[in-house]
């Protein structure tokens, strides 16, 4: 018994769930897609690529995101504000 990655046969997007068969069922490979971001199966190369126009937008949404050192700067920020406040206070 062998896995078996299916694809759907017109876009060639990997669907859910794998498959341990004797046999191999239509539209499928024994090539596993881990660590392919939106896998597309190439048929000619048979080769798991990641879909480009998918991946463009989710690269285009990361750069919009706030990055983890500005978050944590207005968080110092805020919190020195906070004690500042509460010094002025006392």
């Amino acid at each position: 018994m062998i896995w078996y990655f299916k694809y759907d046969p017109q876009t060639f997007e990997l669907l859910p769930g794998a498959i341990y068969a004797e046999e191999q069922p239509s539209n499928s490979t024994t090539v596993d897609p881990a660590g392919t971001p939106f896998p597309v199966f190439n048929v000619t190369k048979q080769t798991w690529e990641s879909d480009p126009v998918k991946l463009a937008e989710l690269e285009e949404r990361q750069k919009n995101q706030p990055q983890v050192q500005d978050v944590q700067k207005q968080i110092a920020d805020l919190y020195a504000r906070v004690l500042n406040q509460e010094l002025k206070g006392m």
